[in-house]
């Protein structure tokens, strides 16, 4: 559809084009970057010059390339439209390349190189916590289960930043939803003591509330709108907490400043690729399997503090 749309776009004949129906998008994809735009490979072009690569490499004829000259105003939203559009595109056709991040140049499976292999982070917080429940000796089926998950948000990003589709996207943040809905429902099982309907009730709220942040402030922050709701959280718990458990508020709040800088860097990738290729999303990651970890040992913790003190026969 876009390669209908773009046609041939010259410094020469820009003005005319805009008289097109379509003229919106095409400016929108030629006008994305004052330095550069790239989804698929990036084209090499003269100073002065901007490449638009589309994935579809059987049509050369889509690269093109216009004179910045003084025209480029509104560079970030217009390059917010075109990948607006591109995800439609994208979802409807499972096979297609998915380009979310500085790093991914084309197609290529190891495209991705630090975002794929930061990955590691998360099996290395799975071992962490099974490592503490040996050495504690104790049977947590639940804290169990979360660092199973926690493992398989490590395979799914994984796949995502290796085979870039549709598919394997919805897959990562499937698993990254599923992991924050259950550790938020323990918390507060352990937490608060208010039984599996009070957990669950509350993790149905915090779920609609998180869905109405990420509607509110999508158009600001884009994907990372969607975890203010559990960003917040964090620090509600530290606050509701406190009165009763310092060390465990303590600990939430951590976490929370934890979350905070690692949303930072997955808000930061696209916006500094020029200068840093490479971009910070692996750093989201390796902050998130911190987060993780911290969150299933504050879990662990509750239940020890919770637990009836053993009675000794006289």
């Amino acid at each position: 559809m876009l390669s209908q749309l773009l046609g041939t776009f010259s410094a020469r004949n820009w003005p005319a084009k805009l008289a097109e129906p379509y003229a919106p998008l095409q400016t929108a994809v030629a006008y994305s970057s004052p330095k550069r735009y790239h989804v698929g490979k990036r084209a090499n072009l003269a100073p002065g010059h901007l490449p638009v690569t589309l994935e579809n490499e059987q049509d050369t004829s889509l690269t093109r390339s216009v004179a910045c000259g003084g025209v480029v105003r509104k560079a970030r939203d217009a390059a917010q439209q075109v990948r607006n559009a591109r995800r439609i595109e994208h979802a409807m056709d499972p096979t297609q390349l998915v380009v979310a991040y500085c790093e991914r140049l084309d197609g290529a499976f190891w495209a991705e190189p630090a975002n794929a292999v930061s990955n590691l982070a998360f099996f290395m917080t799975t071992g962490g916590i099974f490592w503490v429940l040996l050495r504690k000796r104790r049977l947590d089926l639940p804290v169990i289960g979360l660092s199973t998950l926690v493992a398989v948000i490590g395979v799914s990003s994984f796949l995502f930043h290796t085979l870039a589709t549709p598919l394997t996207s919805a897959l990562d943040i499937l698993s990254i939803a599923i992991f924050i809905l259950a550790v938020f429902f323990f918390a507060i099982l352990r937490l608060f003591k208010v039984g599996l309907t009070g957990a669950t009730l509350v993790t149905v709220g915090f779920l609609g509330l998180s869905w109405l942040l990420s509607l509110l402030l999508g158009p600001i922050l884009g994907v990372s709108a969607m975890y203010i709701g559990p960003l917040l959280s964090l620090f509600a718990i530290a606050l509701s907490i406190a009165p009763n458990n310092r060390k465990i508020a303590l600990g939430f709040f951590m976490t929370g400043l934890m979350f905070a800088l690692s949303v930072t860097f997955l808000t930061m990738d696209q916006q500094f690729c020029d200068l840093f290729p490479i971009g910070t999303h692996f750093m989201w990651h390796v902050l998130n399997a911190v987060v993780a970890y911290m969150l299933l040992r504050l879990v662990i913790y509750a239940k020890q503090k919770h637990q009836p003190a053993p009675t000794h026969p006289a």
